[in-house]
């Protein structure tokens, strides 16, 4: 019985490192090649990281889609990181900046404000 504990709380622990994006993904996720960081934040996106920050901030990375012209896609990514960390100043900007290029112009100045509102400085 004894044993069986050890190796529960051992499988236990080891768990969330299995879960952890490898090193090479968040390498891509944070290139500055488009597509290379596109892919890399989808893979770590694909394995439901049970941290959310780290969730978000593939989300936010892979707004590259802005360096492509898809603003759109850059869109729903920076809208999906909003959901799990609601108070980062540069998803708005991020979101803001390619509201502009898709002349949403009012939503452009909604999250260029929010940003100003979380971060003044």
């Amino acid at each position: 019985m004894r044993i069986a504990a050890v190796c529960l709380v051992a499988a236990l622990a080891l768990a969330p490192a299995a879960l952890a994006a490898p090193q090479q993904d968040w390498d891509d996720c944070t290139a500055s090649d488009a597509d290379v960081s596109i892919t890399g934040c989808s893979r770590i996106i694909a394995l439901g990281d049970e941290f959310k920050n780290n969730t978000a901030i593939a989300y936010f990375d892979r707004g590259a889609h802005q360096h492509k012209g898809e603003h759109q896609d850059a869109i729903a990514d920076f809208n999906q990181s909003l959901k799990l960390n609601p108070d980062d100043p540069a998803d708005y900007r991020g979101r803001g900046f390619s509201f502009a290029q898709t002349e949403e112009y009012d939503l452009a100045i909604a999250d260029y404000n929010r940003t100003i509102e979380l971060k003044p400085d």
